[in-house]
């Protein structure tokens, strides 16, 4: 087989090694995407925290300390208050629309870390496996030499499907049956 299997393995190895550092930088970029995001909610969250709670049941209480007062609450502790349904009607769906952009939020983040996993996972068995077999081109026959590229570009088919399926996720997407989906079918 000469030289080919070691440009092969070898190409395989640096290709899927910089796709993990492509798909890293896709996923942090998401993450800073998605804090800026809570940041951006929690905000609103304060400033509406600050309207239900700055009624005239608190006399001698003046805004500026209302909103001191917000600004020291936790994000544990504004999850607590989105997730009570009490206060004026304006204020209860404002806390909904709200926490459900939260929550949307960090279903995606979970989405992203199990994809992110899976992609670490599967490219460092394909990277691995390539530098593993790279010194034993002699121990195998010209014809098992072949056989063992096949295997190993037939599994670094499958992670570059999943690595692609995370990239998606990550992008915002459904991932591979998105893609490959009619956009006409109905449910």
């Amino acid at each position: 087989m000469g030289d080919g299997y070691f440009y092969t393995l070898s190409a395989i190895a640096q290709s899927f090694a910089a796709i993990i550092a492509l798909n890293a930088v896709f996923v942090i970029y998401k993450l800073q995407t998605i804090s800026n995001l809570y940041n951006e909610l929690f905000k609103q969250a304060r400033q509406w925290w600050v309207r239900e709670n700055s009624g005239p049941c608190r006399v001698g209480v003046t805004f500026e300390q209302y909103k001191t007062e917000s600004d020291r609450l936790s994000e544990k502790d504004l999850r607590h208050w989105l997730k009570q349904r009490n206060g004026q009607r304006d204020i209860v769906e404002q806390k909904k629309k709200i926490n459900d952009k939260i929550e949307t939020n960090d279903n995606l983040k979970r989405k992203i870390f199990y994809w992110f996993k899976r992609t670490l996972i599967s490219d460092g068995i394909v990277i691995a496996s390539s530098l593993i077999l790279l010194p034993l081109r002699d121990c195998f026959q010209p014809m098992f030499q072949g056989i063992t590229i096949a295997i190993i570009l037939f599994a670094s088919c499958i992670t570059l499907a999943i690595t692609l399926h995370a990239v998606l996720i990550t992008a915002g997407f459904k991932g591979l049956r998105y893609v490959f989906s009619s956009g006409d079918k109905q449910n």
